[in-house]
């Protein structure tokens, strides 16, 4: 799934220098949950739907920041509440699986042979799904409202006493 980094807001350096690094890495951190909830509706307007639309039925963000030494940040990521997400955005392989054996009564031998054959076809790539990049289209879309309502935001907290 995509990741947002904010990395070009027009007059960081100013708004570093007036804030002090804590309280500009945890205000940011405060405000991009907020910023990006439009974001969020976009990305699930342009899922995928299927038979049953899981996809489109939720997806969640995950702020974290980031600390490493002299370089400090947050990281975003927009995560699929299903579990096969990132499989429809990235694309996937084709992998040969053996016919299913639900309500099926099968004999030992018969049994044998469908696991032979399972073996001999494991690993056999059959082709490839297309990826459908939706969630980045829409934040690529959604990008230069985020970034405005980021700096207002911070603007406002420029503006804040301590």
């Amino acid at each position: 799934m995509p990741q947002f980094d904010v990395t070009r807001v027009d007059d960081i350096r100013r708004m570093q220098r007036m804030l002090s690094p804590e309280r500009y890495w945890l205000n940011l951190q405060r405000i991009l949950p907020r910023a990006l909830a439009p974001t969020l509706v976009a990305v699930q307007a342009a899922a995928p739907r299927g038979r049953t639309s899981k996809l489109a039925r939720g997806f969640d963000l995950r702020v974290l920041p980031v600390s490493q030494g002299l370089i400090h940040g947050v990281h975003v990521d927009i995560l699929a509440r299903v579990p096969y997400g990132h499989l429809i955005h990235g694309g996937h392989r084709k992998v040969a699986r053996g016919p299913q054996r639900k309500d099926r009564k099968l004999t030992k031998n018969r049994r044998r042979e469908l696991r032979t054959a399972l073996i001999l076809r494991r690993g056999t790539i059959l082709g490839r799904v297309p990826a459908n990049p939706f969630a980045a289209r829409a934040l690529q879309q959604q990008l230069p409202q985020t970034l405005a309502s980021v700096e207002v935001a911070l603007q406002a907290a420029l503006e804040r006493p301590v």
